[in-house]
């Protein structure tokens, strides 16, 4: 069911592609259900590298203007597609889409801050824990980048929890003390 579906879906794509700038909101319909068969289908490789594709494709519009708008779908997308690989325990390809997602939206001042915590989570698991604690602080918010998906206050909470969670992981407690310090009483309960 999902494999016609996506064919028909490639096809609509590959005609809304020359018309991206006029077609955009039919653009990000396809582009979701298209993402969601793959996924659906287990066809994560297709998945990653249609969305390569697309951060390739957004840095050629700098010029034209719309990069932001498509940068923006680009890392919402890569985030349900990463934790989907994160469910599969698939690490090295979530990193991998991870990293491309980052720096699409770094290339466009986007936060995604989802992927960075996803980054964290990834280097957690693969007990990289310098690495983790740097990426879970980048998703804490900063200055100059617009944030997508969550609010500010929610990616800043998740962003401290996580980094808790490293710190536990990682049996250093005088940094996970220290950091419960500066959680709030509902987060402390979770």
């Amino acid at each position: 069911m999902y494999e016609m579906a996506s064919l028909c879906l490639q096809e609509a794509h590959s005609r809304l592609q020359d018309n991206i700038l006029v077609r955009f909101k039919e653009w990000v319909q396809v582009i979701k259900l298209l993402v969601f068969c793959y996924c659906k289908s287990d066809k994560f490789h297709e998945a990653e590298e249609l969305l390569n594709l697309m951060a390739q494709e957004t840095g050629n519009l700098q010029f034209y203007g719309g990069a932001k708008d498509r940068a923006k779908v680009v890392c919402e997308l890569g985030y349900t597609v990463i934790h989907k690989l994160l469910l599969k325990n698939s690490l090295e390809a979530a990193e991998r889409l991870a990293l491309k997602i980052i720096e699409t939206g770094e290339q466009n001042s986007i936060l995604a801050s989802d992927a960075e915590r996803s980054l964290a989570e990834i280097y957690r698991r693969q007990r990289k824990f310098p690495e983790a604690v740097e990426r879970c602080k980048k998703s804490i918010i900063r200055e100059g980048f617009e944030q997508i998906g969550r609010s500010e206050e929610e990616a800043e909470s998740e962003g401290r929890l996580l980094l808790a969670l490293i710190y536990f992981t990682a049996s250093d407690i005088t940094n996970y003390v220290v950091r419960e310090a500066h959680l709030s009483d509902a987060d402390k309960r979770k």
